[in-house]
């Protein structure tokens, strides 16, 4: 597409030219020599052709989990025979935080060569589809102007909870039971070579009579079977800190099933929970929780509730000013008591059972919750995933009061401040 920057100097070329020649004034003709090389010089500097690009488009990671960051690159080269003197690329973010880089760049590009606008993204569960890059060429003199679209072949990024991640198999090792262990229980776990000082009870007798071989039997602990996952998906956690953001209630339900999956593969049966749902919803209770025992398939439940989560409508960002919204602080009775959901999750928890509640700490009711699964004695593990946001002094405000909840819990149990995408890192004190 060609501009109207130099048919000014056509003109005044033409004008001078026609009055200089039928007046016959030598100095008229001559002045044409100015407007005259501008539009020379519009003309040569013009694009030859149709310019040449190629885009591709690289995720990293491909497979990306909720909450991780996402580095994008996108490349453009010029296949062309041609300079390119002035190359303008903007690629289009299907709705995703843009945390780190510009989406755009501007640059020259000579035959052969190639331009990278990279960027970092925070990813949300789903499939995000990008749109073609939009690219803008000019020449030299700005006269000629050509916009398009670039094809690119990977157009889309992928985010979903992963069947197996290291992250939660470190969690589980760390503080968990993940290991079918061998002790003084009652299932049967398996069978062994006799060794000198085993209980003559725990020789197979049938196997001894069958194969004239003397086998040990071992059972697996009966502390495997006691652990509960717990999520918290309760209203102040769903407001995310920033546009395009994941919320703090979505990460705490991800890790959670990821939690659940973990404990799964190294065959430790697990009741699973979720907290603050609305009691008028399909999975829930009276008291605004979803419950599944072990032999419930918890890790569906959680499926089915982040699958709910996501088709609430909700406040795009917190609200600002204040380090979490009002509501938020009003957690427990007026007598200083645990509230219901509270109370019902206490009373679904199995006797003894080790705990891992997924939180975002967005307010006090955490430190209540954990505080009383103490005093019941329960062991206690708290797995906070990171909120990402802005820098404003309400969110700084609240990192503040999240770092002060998570070393209340410290002091009852285990604490895990988690950043989607990086590795597992205990609290510091």
């Amino acid at each position: 597409m060609s501009t109207n920057r130099w048919r000014v100097g056509l003109a005044a070329t033409l004008a001078l030219t026609g009055v200089g020649l039928l007046f016959a004034e030598p100095a008229l003709l001559a002045a044409t020599v100015v407007p005259l090389g501008y539009v020379c010089y519009g003309l040569v500097s013009r694009l030859s052709g149709s310019p040449q690009l190629r885009a591709t488009r690289t995720f990293d990671p491909a497979a990306a989990t909720p909450g991780e960051r996402v580095t994008v690159r996108l490349r453009v080269e010029n296949t062309g025979d041609s300079v390119l003197p002035d190359v303008r690329v903007v690629d289009r973010v299907p709705g995703l935080a843009v945390v780190e880089g510009s989406t755009r760049t501007g640059t020259a590009l000579a035959p052969g060569e190639a331009a990278t606008v990279g960027y970092t993204v925070l990813a949300r569960r789903g499939d995000h589809e990008f749109d073609p890059p939009q690219v803008r060429l000019r020449s030299l003199a700005a006269s000629t102007v050509w916009t398009t679209e670039l094809p690119v072949e990977t157009t889309a990024l992928t985010c979903r909870t992963p069947a197996r991640d290291a992250v939660t198999e470190a969690l589980l090792a760390q503080f968990g039971h993940t290991e079918d262990t061998r002790g003084e229980g009652t299932e049967f776990y398996a069978t062994r070579e006799y060794r000198r000082g085993d209980p003559m009870r725990r020789i197979d007798w049938r196997h001894v009579a069958k194969t004239g071989e003397f086998v040990t039997v071992q059972y697996r602990d009966e502390q495997t079977d006691r652990v509960a996952v717990i999520a918290d998906a309760r209203d102040p956690g769903r407001l995310p800190p920033a546009p395009n953001h994941p919320s703090g209630a979505a990460l705490a339900v991800d890790i959670a099933q990821r939690l659940l999956g973990a404990l799964d593969r190294a065959s430790v049966p697990a009741a699973g929970g979720v907290a603050g749902l609305d009691p008028e919803a399909r999975l829930a209770d009276p008291s605004g929780i979803a419950w599944a025992g072990a032999d419930d398939q918890p890790s569906r439940l959680l499926g089915s509730v982040r699958g709910h989560l996501d088709s609430q409508p909700g406040r795009t960002t917190a609200p600002t000013g204040t380090g979490t919204p009002d509501e938020a602080r009003v957690v427990t009775r007026p007598d200083g008591g645990l509230d219901a959901t509270a109370r019902a999750l206490l009373d679904r928890v199995p006797t003894g059972a080790q705990v891992f509640l997924c939180t975002p700490a967005v307010d006090d009711w955490p430190v209540r919750f954990g505080q009383a699964l103490a005093e019941r004695g329960h062991e206690l593990v708290v797995v906070s995933p990171t909120v990402a946001g802005g820098d404003d002094i309400g969110l700084r405000v609240a990192r503040v009061e999240r770092r002060q909840r998570l070393r209340l819990l410290d002091a009852v149990g285990e604490t895990v401040d988690w950043t989607p995408g990086d590795g597992l890192g205990r609290r510091e004190s």
